[in-house]
């Protein structure tokens, strides 16, 4: 790709479309200027306005974007499971089965492509038969590494029927820390085999005759950390390379390598620190039983009182550098893994924000999830864009804690800003991934060289080529953006929408008086400029789409 500062957004209109730069290039226009009804920008009004230019290559494509980036990950971890998903039978809140259907609904919407349980850190310490059978049967454990207790009441068969609700795969976590291989290995049976055997039936018995199907299997999830069964990573490798053999072949119900079912099921390495050792692992043995490797990536913040927000906000958006590094050396190692039979991926399947000193296990990582948690997610998605080894991804977590999606509080319900990039950027999902370049000097502050540019773009067009789809964020809290946008390939490009979310400032929210107060609004696409030209509200997220 042509330009690390990406930003892009194009517009439309036919008499744009007509504007032609002496150098090359039909600048297929771009998109709206905001309503007089904007809201202000956050620390002060704009001070300037910054010029940008942005140069579009359809015709020179990249890799696809996995639809599976856009994944969920939910954990018994406060009110997560418990009253974000599970209300159980008897509740007055609207459930089916047990599963309250607010959340059902919203997640429905955004057409979730893959769901990670029960952990995290708690599928190290969870043993799955505490979890099936009569409800009033099963045992009440503690929660070891969050500070509560575990009722069991949302097992597989409950997961199970909530991601048929909502329309996704399920990906699970098997306990590799305070498990055994044998353990690991009839959970696979007991989801997935077709034959006759004893805990097939007592799959069926439960209520579920027919195989669950589940394709994704991590083994651990952090296996260095104490709760997790502090391995050091040569000999976590050793016991991961036991538990693939058994969970890939009951998992895909493939009786040997070579008869092509062992493809169906997906083996993930728990997340190690240093990559290293997954390069020293590609050195020595090329193993077609591990799929994916596993990063977890979050962007740390202080929280105290005395901290503007705008600092905090910088503080987080400058540690997008920091994680791309991370990203860029995980798949490094996934391509050294590969060979021409058999390809290895990245799974980022943790990442998100995390508010130290306000999230922490006492409250159940319970944390504010404002217009910045937007921004930055809409960044990091442009980040993993950019990388083909990229297979999936899991914000942490989808209701309640952490950068939720999700908020709920009894029968109170409403969804975040981060919940709408999220259905914003649907369209990105199998699209492929273009050439472009920017030009726009504009860093955001702190001013150091790591600070990330105040545009951040990725472009993907429609598998036939007909469509683009534009995402830009502008991540300064001041200045506006006016980017210029050309398409280089001489054909006349026609807008068809522009969506923008925005608000009053970076620390705004949705609350449960004020479920709407952030939520994306459509650009009349008539107001558009004549003039090529695009305006990008300070701290705003943009989507268009257009058409040949």
């Amino acid at each position: 790709m042509r330009t690390e500062n990406c930003f892009r957004t194009f517009e439309r209109n036919c008499a744009l479309l007509a504007i032609i730069t002496a150098m090359v290039v039909l600048p297929s226009c771009v998109a709206a200027t905001r309503a007089s009804t904007d809201a202000a920008t956050n620390v002060s009004e704009s001070t300037k306005t910054v010029e940008a230019h942005i140069k579009l290559f359809p015709t020179t494509g990249f890799h696809k974007v996995n639809p599976f980036i856009y994944g969920q990950f939910i954990e018994h971890i406060g009110s997560c499971i418990y009253d974000g998903v599970w209300v159980g039978e008897d509740s007055e809140i609207e459930n089916a089965g047990g599963i309250r259907l607010d959340t059902v609904r919203a997640l429905e919407k955004l057409e979730v492509p893959v769901v990670r349980w029960p952990g995290g850190l708690f599928a190290d310490n969870y043993h799955w038969r505490d979890g099936i059978g009569p409800s009033d049967k099963r045992p009440v454990r503690q929660n070891l590494g969050w500070n509560t207790t575990e009722n069991n009441q949302f097992g597989t068969h409950e997961f199970m029927r909530f991601c048929e609700l909502i329309g996704t795969e399920p990906y699970l976590c098997v306990n590799v820390g305070s498990g055994t291989v044998e353990e690991a290995r009839a959970w696979a049976e007991y989801c997935n085999s077709d034959k006759d055997t004893t805990l097939a039936r007592e799959r069926a018995a439960n209520g579920h005759p027919h195989p669950f199907g589940v394709k994704f299997w991590s083994l651990g999830n952090e296996p260095e950390s104490a709760f997790d069964g502090m391995m050091v990573p040569d000999h976590y490798l050793d016991v991961a390379r036991t538990y693939a053999g058994y969970v890939k072949h009951f998992a895909s119900q493939s009786v040997w390598r070579g008869d092509g079912k062992l493809k169906e099921a997906k083996i993930v390495l728990g997340e190690l620190e240093d990559t290293k050792i997954f390069k020293d692992q590609a050195r020595r043995v090329k193993n077609i039983y591990f799929d994916l490797l596993s990063l977890h990536l979050y962007a740390n913040t202080s929280h105290a009182p005395d901290i503007p927000p705008a600092d905090t906000y910088y503080q987080l958006i400058s540690r997008l550098p920091r994680l791309e590094e991370r990203i860029k050396r995980l798949c490094d190692a996934a391509q050294e893994l590969s060979t021409d039979d058999h390809s290895v991926g990245v799974a980022v399947d943790e990442w998100g924000i995390w508010r130290h000193g306000e999230a922490d296990s006492l409250n159940g990582l319970v944390q504010k999830a404002p217009m910045a948690d937007a921004l930055f997610a809409a960044a990091f998605f442009h980040v993993l864009h950019k990388y083909e080894k990229i297979y999936m991804a899991n914000i942490a977590q989808t209701t309640n804690v952490l950068q939720a999606l999700i908020l709920t509080q009894g029968k109170k319900f409403c969804v975040t800003p981060t919940y709408h990039v999220f259905e914003m950027f649907k369209p990105h999902r199998n699209g492929k991934v273009i050439d472009f370049s920017v030009e726009c000097d504009k860093t955001i502050a702190p001013s150091d060289s790591g600070a990330p540019n105040a545009l951040s773009v990725s472009v993907t067009t429609s598998q036939d080529g007909s469509e683009l789809f534009i995402s830009a964020v502008n991540l300064d809290l001041r200045d506006d953006i006016i980017a210029k946008i050309e398409v280089a390939d001489g054909n006349k490009w026609e807008v068809q929408e522009v969506r923008r979310l925005v608000a009053e400032d970076v620390d705004s929210k949705n609350t449960f008086d004020e479920p709407n107060l952030i939520r994306p609004e459509a650009v009349d696409t008539d107001r558009l400029s004549d003039d090529g030209q695009f305006r990008l509200k300070a701290h705003s997220v943009t989507t268009m789409r257009m058409k040949k």
